[in-house]
């Protein structure tokens, strides 16, 4: 079964993003890591947005916490938020340094590592390249992709980016995502990601 979702937001994002939280199946538990980008970057703004759409509990990531289900986690604003072999949070303050390298990109990377075949990441609209560098690894340790359709994003700039780096398993409309993680919380990592987007959808943006 997966044991943890990833999702990549920015700018034009946050309706679908919200829809997801509303439309999930009232037995979702799979824990959910969120990086929102510089749009959104207000962890307590976005934690009070997603508590009033969302009936699970919605908190700011700290240090050493175990993640458990149930919960949405929120990154810190500037820092970057990775997760450890025991699956408990480490939080870093952000500094600059390598270009193009987000916080969403650290997380994707550490989550793909540890997590691996048990992780699917979601990237919904934005306008930059957050998440570009990180979903390689992501994919290459065998987590799922998920990548809202670019025609229904109001920022098509993020979804391409990734359609470009990776073997994207699901190209979906931001009303299809909430179904999608429900039927897919019911099926092992190993079979979730037979069919790729191309055969899913009809699309590619390749």
């Amino acid at each position: 079964m997966f044991e943890l979702i990833v999702i990549g937001v920015s700018t034009g994002g946050l309706q679908a993003l919200a829809g997801i939280m509303k439309n999930l199946p009232e037995d979702f538990d799979i824990p959910m890591i969120i990086i929102a980008g510089a749009d959104y970057n207000n962890e307590d703004m976005l934690s009070n947005y997603l508590d009033k759409r969302y009936r699970l509990k919605v908190k700011t990531a700290e240090n050493g916490e175990k993640i458990r289900k149930g919960y949405v986690y929120l990154a810190p604003t500037a820092h970057h938020l990775l997760v450890e072999n025991d699956h408990t949070f480490a939080v870093w303050p952000a500094r600059p340094g390598r270009t193009g390298y987000s916080q969403l990109d650290a997380l994707l990377e550490s989550a793909g590592l540890i997590f691996r075949a048990a992780l699917i990441g979601i990237i919904l609209s934005g306008s930059e390249d957050e998440g570009a560098i990180g979903i390689r690894t992501l994919s290459r340790e065998g987590g799922l992709v998920i990548v809202q359709d670019p025609a229904s994003a109001r920022e098509a700039h993020m979804p391409m980016a990734v359609i470009r780096e990776v073997d994207v398993d699901y190209i979906v409309d931001q009303e299809e995502i909430a179904p999608l993680l429900g039927n897919l919380a019911c099926q092992p990592p190993s079979t979730s990601g037979a069919f790729r987007s191309i055969r899913n959808t009809g699309k590619t943006y390749r």
